[in-house]
């Protein structure tokens, strides 16, 4: 009876370890299939983000039929900016800010630091989209753009700061201030 308990115990530790070890393998092989869909969800975010800013920079360069559609993609950045939950993929990447040399001293930034610079950028955006609205009632293109920039400029100020590769540059490639 010893030797067939023995034995069932190898069989069972025969199908069972090696069945773990695969279940092991396909656990970090989902965990990086989930962060490819969240990455390529990301960048999709991003890329709505800047349709919204190409779309604005075009309606005010010259009055036409659908100018006052700057109000609309205003309130869309918004609405954007808070699909991203608002900002929990930053805060992942924000402990890898510390990591980032620059002129050869770490930058050393906190999560509140972080934060700030979030909180930051949401101002600017709700300044944006009420700045569309003041920009339709009085026509102040300036004004308007002042705050555009302002907006875009927030974002990149917390990107620039993340190693390579870690952020999207949401901005590269637009013509205007940035």
């Amino acid at each position: 009876m010893r030797k067939w308990k023995v034995s069932f115990i190898s069989l069972v530790a025969l199908i069972v370890l090696p069945w773990n070890g695969a279940m092991l393998l396909a656990s970090d092989a989902d965990a990086a299939a989930e962060k490819k869909h969240k990455d390529k969800y990301v960048e999709l975010v991003v890329s709505i983000l800047r349709s919204h800013v190409i779309a604005l920079r075009d309606l005010t360069a010259n009055e036409i039929k659908y100018s006052d559609n700057v109000a609309r993609h205003a309130i869309g950045i918004k609405q954007t900016w808070d699909m991203l939950g608002p900002m929990d993929w930053h805060a992942l990447e924000a402990k890898r800010l510390q990591k980032k040399k620059e002129g050869g001293n770490a930058i050393i930034l906190q999560q509140k630091d972080f934060d700030k610079m979030v909180d930051n950028s949401l101002t600017r955006v709700d300044r944006l989209r009420q700045s569309a609205h003041r920009w339709i009632r009085d026509n102040d293109r300036d004004a308007f753009m002042k705050d555009l920039d302002s907006m875009m400029q927030s974002c990149k100020d917390c990107h620039s700061l993340m190693p390579k590769n870690t952020a999207p540059a949401v901005w590269k490639g637009l013509k205007g201030k940035l």
